[in-house]
């Protein structure tokens, strides 16, 4: 199923991964969307999700249904669960952007919703490259050399405090969702570093400015340590109508 980024950022933003998948076993497991939450149901949802227990399967629901994501019709007496499209109209999520999701995805939730989120800025960042034809970032100048220019193949420069600044999303989680991303496999995550700063540079900017804390050792010489470069392995979507 194809899952709607803004609502991945929603997510991250209001640190609310346990419910979120929950919400998507409910709809990868249900395609018609409906189901009964019998006691049979509820106990078979918690053994696949490995809870050793129904209490938090019924916490999660409960937030669901505050939240507006499932809503009960008493006459059948069917929990329906709402699709992608009307949440996204609940939430005034403009882009249609989406990713793929499996129950492999589902499993690993935190890198899913971090995977989400860095391929979102890596291809906004080449957008941006794009319409401005050149951008530089902290020392590196980037182009978008001709209209075949394949930016997904591209790695892009994604500060966690970008991440904070645009979506409201702490550094440290985006740092955290960044890492459990990379291991997962969804994104190339590699150090970048300045080294044409010779030793009296290094001294100024030691002195002079807050640098310090980007300053590192390679292979003998002291280098300042720019912005994480991030390449997504998973592919960005897009579609008219969401669907369920």
């Amino acid at each position: 199923m194809l899952v709607p980024i803004p609502m991945c950022i929603w997510v991250a933003q209001h640190n609310q991964e346990q419910v979120f998948q929950f919400f998507l076993f409910l709809k990868w497991l249900y395609k018609s969307g409906k189901l009964k939450f019998s006691t049979l149901e509820l106990q078979a949802i918690a053994s696949m999700m490995n809870y050793s227990d129904v209490r938090p399967i019924q916490k999660h629901i409960d937030t669901l249904l505050e939240w507006g994501w499932l809503r009960l019709n008493e006459k059948t007496e069917f929990y329906l669960i709402a699709s992608f499209d009307r949440l996204r109209i609940k939430y005034d999520w403009e882009s249609r952007a989406s990713i793929e999701c499996t129950l492999k995805e589902i499993n690993n939730i935190r890198a899913h919703v971090g995977a989400s989120i860095f391929a979102y800025q890596h291809k906004d960042f080449w957008r941006k490259v794009k319409r401005e034809k050149s951008v530089r970032i902290k020392g590196r100048a980037y182009h978008f050399l001709s209209p075949s220019f394949n930016y997904s193949k591209q790695f892009a420069p994604i500060a966690t405090t970008g991440i904070e600044a645009l979506h409201n999303i702490s550094k440290s989680k985006a740092s955290t969702l960044k890492i459990a991303a990379a291991k997962a496999g969804y994104i190339l995550v590699k150090k970048d570093f300045d080294t044409t700063y010779s030793d009296a540079d290094i001294n100024l900017l030691i002195k002079y400015c807050d640098a310090p804390q980007n300053l590192r050792k390679l292979n003998g010489k002291v280098v300042l340590q720019l912005i994480d470069l991030v390449l997504p392995k998973i592919s960005i979507r897009k579609r008219h109508k969401l669907g369920t």
